[in-house]
């Protein structure tokens, strides 16, 4: 899948937002999906997540770990993912999650986040959402505002419980 122009607004850069397959078994040749998989959580790592430690040589383990949410990614001239965000469907009456953006520092400016937002928002809707949470860090709290979440509750890091709600009558 995908996502080249977003129903939700205009990318701000030529961005394609495409989609990780986590569902499929390994192909344990198929060193380019594994690099995928590393660099994924190489970035995660960036905002703090490391709870893939204990997983991280062995790639089928890395894949089942992940697998249960959706993975969109951004990739560089030369293919590389430099940014990645994940949704989770809570199968809760059409709440969604969207977590862990992340972009690699050199690639930061450049309208990745902003495009990879908005990806994980439509692909949120074209699920049938009714509700949109994440939980932002201060830096990314200012793109997420922007994109019309708001702010529902701060910790005293100054990290967020974001909302958007979707209106269906005109998401469709």
């Amino acid at each position: 899948m995908l996502l080249e122009k977003s129903n939700i607004a205009e990318f701000d850069a030529p961005t394609v937002v495409s989609k990780v397959d986590m569902k499929a078994p390994m192909d344990p040749y198929d060193h380019a999906r594994y690099d995928d998989l590393l660099k994924i959580d190489k970035l995660w790592r960036l905002i703090g997540n490391t709870h893939t430690d204990f997983v991280l040589d062995n790639p089928e383990t890395l894949r089942s770990v992940m697998d249960g949410l959706d993975y969109l990614v951004v990739r560089d001239d030369s293919n590389q993912i430099v940014g990645a965000i994940s949704v989770l469907d809570c199968k809760r009456g059409g709440l969604f999650k969207i977590d862990s953006l992340a972009v690699d520092p050199p690639e930061r400016g450049k309208g990745y986040a902003r495009a990879l937002a908005r990806g994980a928002i439509e692909l949120c809707v074209d699920r049938r959402a009714k509700e949109i949470f994440t939980w932002a860090l201060p830096a990314s709290q200012p793109l997420f505002s922007s994109l019309g979440f708001e702010v529902y509750e701060t910790n005293d890091d100054g990290d967020a419980s974001m909302f958007l709600e979707i209106d269906r009558k005109t998401a469709a």
